[in-house]
């Protein structure tokens, strides 16, 4: 089986780019890694920041980009890229190509929602008529400004000249508000966008509310991190997924669509330069809440990576067996699994879903993420995996 395994920026400062390389390279059979463009805000377990590195990851803001961009490319958005000279330590072209002397392959992935915008103009707004703010603010893909901005930036990496593989990231709806029984997507953009499709959002809001009462959520089951999620999170995700889907068909057919529309315009832009395209998504049995439909999404691209949450799957064989299965019945391009772990996971277990994971017939594993694992680890896995 081949391996992937993700490379955070804060991750190369407590070693350096050749010890971590020669870690990967040298105790496990990685064909490439994943490496981020930008910075994604309020990555943590437990209020811990990944491997309790809270001295580099607070370095960044949210979307923070790694490369210098060509600001020629945002003219047409009001949203502009954060970059600042000199102030990271995280070089996005020196990373890639220290990877590829080494032998391995990059992919390059991006987040879009997540971002360091403060005016409410361009955020998600829930159905309470909150904007959503967890982990930076989460924006809103009904906003036209929002939707050049993902292109210009899309746009913006496929020209690097070191670019091969891109993969698109949080490109969706918010996830967390739906654990306190809320759909993010009620900002005066949405519903105009809605209004177009002869829809009425606000005739949504008490059905909404109905199935939250039914599910008995409320702040008090909000949790900010969806790395966090534990297999009772997961369970109220595909509850309110499923009654969202049978009470409101047509709300949950419009936030798809509208995903669907807005990333096939990305993906365009980025196959035009040459660049191969890959998705991050969310496991099927909640992707419709997010408004991803697995078969459209799936169809336009090179591959898609379900996310396997640790805290929902890692001790439930079973669950995980059913949503690979149903990512496979489903996508109409390669599946790649990414095996979300933390600092704490016995590495026996590691090795057990990967090997559960392969006899399922992938023939390549993303692992989230090298500064989980650890040196030792590493080192274990790949005389395991021998």
């Amino acid at each position: 089986m081949q391996v992937d395994i993700w490379i955070h920026p804060w991750d190369i400062p407590l070693e350096s780019v050749d010890e971590v390389l020669n870690n990967i390279v040298g105790f496990m059979n990685v064909s490439n890694i994943t490496i981020f463009a930008n910075h994604v805000d309020g990555i943590g377990v437990n209020g811990i920041f990944l491997f309790e590195n809270r001295v580099y990851t607070t370095r960044f803001s949210p979307g923070q980009l790694f490369f210098k961009p060509d600001n020629t490319l945002y003219r047409a958005t009001k949203l502009k890229p954060y970059f600042v000279e000199g102030a990271t330590f995280f070089d996005l072209k020196y990373v890639t190509m220290k990877a590829n002397s080494y032998g391995l392959k990059t992919v390059v992935h991006v987040n879009f929602m997540n971002n360091f915008v403060l005016d409410e103009e361009f955020l998600s707004i829930d159905n309470e008529g909150e904007p959503v703010k967890y982990g930076g603010s989460w924006l809103s893909i009904h906003n036209s400004n929002v939707q050049r901005y993902m292109i210009a930036l899309a746009n913006n990496i496929a020209l690097l000249d070191f670019v091969d593989v891109m993969e698109l990231g949080e490109y969706w709806y918010p996830l967390s508000p739906a654990l306190r029984g809320r759909a993010a997507c009620f900002s005066r953009f949405a519903q105009t966008d809605a209004r177009d499709e002869e829809l009425n959002l606000s005739e949504y809001i008490p059905v909404i509310r109905k199935i939250a009462n039914k599910l008995k959520l409320s702040d008090a089951t909000f949790i900010k991190y969806s790395m966090s999620f534990t297999p009772s999170h997961y369970a109220i995700l595909k509850k309110f997924n499923n009654m969202l889907e049978k009470e409101l068909p047509e709300f949950t057919a419009f936030r798809c669509d509208t995903v669907y529309d807005v990333i096939s315009s990305l993906i365009d832009v980025v196959k035009s330069c040459g660049i191969k395209v890959i998705l991050l998504v969310p496991p099927p049995s909640i992707s419709s809440l997010l408004g991803v439909d697995y078969k459209m999404l799936s169809r336009e691209v090179d591959g898609i990576r379900p996310v396997l949450y640790y805290g929902v799957f890692h001790n439930n064989t079973r669950a995980l067996i059913n949503e690979l299965k149903k990512a496979k019945k489903l996508s109409r391009s390669t599946v790649i699994p990414i095996l979300s772990i933390t600092a704490g996971m016995d590495y026996k277990v590691i090795v057990k879903l990967m090997k559960q994971i392969a006899k399922l017939g992938f023939e390549e594993i993303s692992i989230y993420s090298y500064g989980f694992l650890t040196r030792e680890k590493i080192k274990m896995l790949g005389d395991l995996l021998k």
